[in-house]
């Protein structure tokens, strides 16, 4: 015990004696940094009087003035050497002091002693940066399990995301569907003479989407020229060409489809058709009507049979207006297509009906 409490005695006066060193140097260096800072004023104060008093050397002294220039210079070295000498010790000074208060620490391991008081007083602040590193670098590992773990939650999400998508598109395309089957459905039950193929659009007129279709049916599926074209119960166009597994069509949005039509409430007979300007906004004509022909807005046009290309009664559209020739005394029907031809992708085709390919009167 009692060579134990020696122990810790001889470092506790040791530790002190470092404690003592550390702050006289810390006096010194501050005491010379003012020394330094009043002399470097003091000779910029003599260099200005010296400069504003003394007159420049003569000719004949030039030799002289170099070399007692040389001197100060030479001095003036030697002092920086001397105050570099005196830093280089204090720092010494401080190193020892500081592995002597380590050693102080390192053998202070258990008890408490005056030297425990003393090192836990030095080593305080290093305990405290210690903690505080050791904090913000757990907080980091923390963050980066987190952004890993967002980041896989950001993956899962949009993998989900476009799963959603995915079934969204099926479930417009099922909807878009089952409202076709539905008018097809109808038009069916209203006439039992149709025979139907379903067909999907696989292509489009480049110079002109609106004008022209390619169908992915052909004459394996009993497909022919002059066969009508619907969608639900509104006239899309007719087929004009056909090969083993395709077929082309053309709309009532093509200007040289006529198709023959009345309209249902005045019952005015004429035939439908459009020009490239109109076909350009979406829109059919039905020209040669009277001038005072009763056709107003809103009325439908329907298919009159004529012809025995289409059957009768298939909706074409609807007037939205009436115009005056500008060259004789005739009127035209603007016409807005039923069937939203933009937008089509599933079709009917009607490869038989009665009366077909014969003329078909009222």
């Amino acid at each position: 015990m009692k060579c134990e409490k020696w122990r810790a005695l001889k470092i506790d006066f040791k530790a002190k004696r470092a404690i003592s060193e550390i702050q006289e140097a810390e006096a010194d260096v501050s005491e010379e940094s003012e020394q330094k800072s009043e002399s470097e004023t003091s000779k910029t104060e003599t260099r200005s009087a010296q400069v504003e008093e003394e007159e420049p050397p003569a000719a004949s002294e030039d030799e002289d003035f170099f070399y007692d220039d040389n001197d100060a210079y030479e001095a003036r070295r030697a002092a920086r050497q001397e105050r570099r000498n005196k830093s280089r010790r204090r720092k010494k000074r401080i190193r020892i002091a500081g592995g002597v208060i380590v050693a102080a620490a390192a053998a202070m391991h258990s008890g408490s002693s005056p030297a425990n008081s003393v090192i836990s007083t030095v080593f305080s602040p290093l305990q405290r940066a210690s903690s505080f590193l050791a904090q913000k670098f757990s907080a980091f590992s923390i963050n980066f399990k987190s952004s890993a773990t967002l980041s896989k939650q950001v993956d899962e999400l949009n993998k989900e995301i476009e799963d959603l998508q995915s079934q969204l598109v099926d479930y417009e395309q099922m909807k878009s569907q089952n409202a076709l089957y539905k008018e097809f459905l109808e038009l069916k039950e209203s006439h039992k003479d149709y025979k139907f193929c379903e067909a999907s659009v696989v292509g489009r007129d480049a110079a002109n989407p609106l004008s022209a279709f390619v169908l992915n049916r052909g004459s394996n599926d009993g497909i022919a020229v002059n066969d009508p074209v619907i969608y639900g119960k509104y006239l899309v166009g007719v087929v004009t060409s056909v090969t083993l597994t395709q077929c082309t069509i053309k709309t009532i949005l093509n200007p040289s489809v006529n198709t023959s039509a009345y309209e249902i409430r005045t019952r005015d007979l004429g035939f439908v058709t459009t020009t490239a300007a109109y076909a350009k906004d979406g829109l059919c004509t039905m020209p040669g009507l009277s001038s005072s022909t009763a056709v107003s807005p809103g009325g439908i046009v329907c298919t009159s049979g004529v012809g025995g290309i289409y059957p009768r009664d298939l909706i074409i559209g609807t007037v939205t207006k009436v115009e005056d020739s500008d060259t004789d005394i005739s009127a035209t029907a603007i016409i807005k297509p039923g069937a939203d031809i933009a937008s089509i992708t599933d079709v009917f085709i009607i490869t038989e009906f009665e009366g077909q390919g014969s003329s078909v009167t009222e």
